[in-house]
Order: C-alpha cells, then sequence, then structure tokens
C-alpha cells in the first residue's frame, strides 16, 4: 500500500512540475495569449488538476475525478487534464478510460513528455512492454522534459521485465547521467545483479544506495536479501532493523519478519 501511495506521489509531483511549462511544449500559434479569455479557462482549468493532483497522491480518486470534470468542463482542451485522468483511472483499474485518457492528451499535446512516460508506464504494467519503451524514448528525447531520469529508470524495469538485462542496464546507466543520485536506478541495478546470483556485485550497488538519503523499503529488503545470500547476518539484523523504523506498515517488513525474499 504504502509503495503504491510512493508512486502516486512521485507521478502527482512530476504531473504538477510539468503543468508549469506546459505551454512550452506546444506550438506558439495555439498559446493563447496572456489576458485572453482563452488563456483565462486555461489557468482556471490549470487550477483544478493541480488540486486533482493533490487528491490523486492521497488516494482520494473520487474528489480528484470532480475536479478534473470540473477543469475540463472549463476547457475541454486542456491536455493535462486528460493525462492525470488517465493516471486516475490506472489506479481505478479501468484501463479502457485510462488509455483513452493518455491518447486524448497525447493528441492534444504529442509533445508532453510527462503524458508520455505516465503512459508508458501504464502500458508496461499491462503487460505490453514493448509499446511502453517506444513511449519512454519519446519522453526522454524532448528537451524540454525535467525529469528524463525517471522515464529511462521506468524503461530499465520494463526492459527487465522483458528479460533483457542488457537493455535495462543500458537505460539506468543513462538515467545515472542525468540523476547520478538516482536511489531508484542504484537500486534496480542491484536487484538485476541480485536475480543473476551476483551478490557481491549486489552488495555493491546496494552501499552506493545506502549512502543516499531515504532508501525506500524495497531497497531495504533487497540489501536485507543480499546479505542473507552472503551470510552475514550482522548486515541482514541490521536491514531488518532498518526496515521495522522506516516502514513498520510495509509490505516488504512484513516479508522481512516472515523470512521472505523474492
Amino acid at each position: 500500500m504504502q509503495r503504491m501511495a510512493r508512486a502516486r506521489a512521485l507521478a502527482a509531483l512530476a504531473f504538477v512540475l510539468a503543468l508549469g511549462g506546459c505551454a512550452r511544449n506546444q506550438e506558439v500559434n495555439n498559446t493563447p495569449q496572456q489576458g485572453s479569455p482563452e488563456a483565462n479557462a486555461q489557468a482556471r482549468a490549470r487550477i483544478h488538476t493541480e488540486l486533482s493532483a493533490g487528491y490523486y497522491t492521497r488516494g482520494q480518486f473520487d474528489v480528484a475525478l470532480e475536479e478534473l470534470n470540473e477543469s475540463l468542463r472549463i476547457d475541454p482542451t486542456f491536455a493535462p487534464a486528460y493525462g492525470m485522468l488517465g493516471l486516475v483511472y490506472s489506479e481505478l483499474r479501468d484501463d479502457a478510460r485510462a488509455e483513452r485518457n493518455f491518447l486524448r492528451a497525447i493528441e492534444l499535446n504529442p509533445q508532453d513528455p510527462e503524458v508520455r512516460n505516465n503512459y508508458g508506464w501504464f502500458l508496461c504494467q499491462r503487460g505490453r512492454e514493448p509499446q511502453s519503451l517506444g513511449q519512454f524514448d519519446l519522453a526522454v528525447n524532448n528537451p524540454f522534459y525535467r525529469t528524463p531520469d525517471m522515464a529511462l529508470v521506468n524503461a530499465g524495469r520494463c526492459a527487465a521485465k522483458l528479460g533483457d538485462r542488457k537493455g535495462a542496464e543500458a537505460y539506468l546507466q543513462r538515467a545515472l547521467t542525468f540523476a547520478p543520485s538516482s536511489s531508484a536506478a542504484h537500486t534496480l541495478f542491484a536487484s538485476l545483479a541480485y536475480k543473476a546470483g551476483e551478490y557481491d556485485t549486489a552488495r555493491t550497488r546496494m552501499r552506493t544506495v545506502m549512502s543516499i538519503p531515504g532508501p525506500s523499503p524495497e531497497a531495504l529488503l533487497l540489501g536485507l536479501c543480499i546479505e542473507k545470500k552472503l551470510g552475514d547476518r550482522s548486515a541482514e539484523t541490521t536491514y531488518a532493523s532498518q526496515l521495522k523504523l522506516r516502514y513498520p506498515n510495509a509490505a516488504e517488513t512484513k516479508l522481512a519478519d516472515a523470512g521472505s525474499c523474492p
């Protein structure tokens, strides 16, 4: 549950950041002049879309939908609202509506990298990994994308799902050129090594992860499992203690208590 909440928070944060620069991704001729009725409607639609992102983060999807419907009542062509609808319906497991709204957002603004990233992750989660990789590439190729490392890490996850470790690591290496302290990228590097039975390499990667503040519960469980494989009981106990201290109610903490490893 906590993992889903964090993912929603990251998606919403990136989405709100993207709202501030969405006009840059549109053709100049399509951008309403400041002070015009169209610009005023767009500003009001943006406020409701930003509010929806906050409700989405907290899992209040019904209220998020109300805000988005109001946004589109004000401006039926406000692309970010459709992108946010895609995220909300994804969480509600209404895949048909989620995809329809993602595609409408892309139709209105094909250059929006955040929608490309979110749609790509939706496709990856639904077992459509090859299609998802194309969306991530389109996101990263946009020079105005503020967080290309997020799309590259997502691409790495999807390549890993396809069993393409080399491709996954190539995406992760690119992510680190944009964000050298990306805990998500370093954690996935460690996970790939762990799954390949390369436990010493995985441990080295985890040391980098642990040097970055705020390790995730996924990372702490992975570190615990690596140390279990290496037979270092003291290090294993340290990871278990951090899990309980930082994330007492996380699913990963329960797995650690049960002695389960992925």
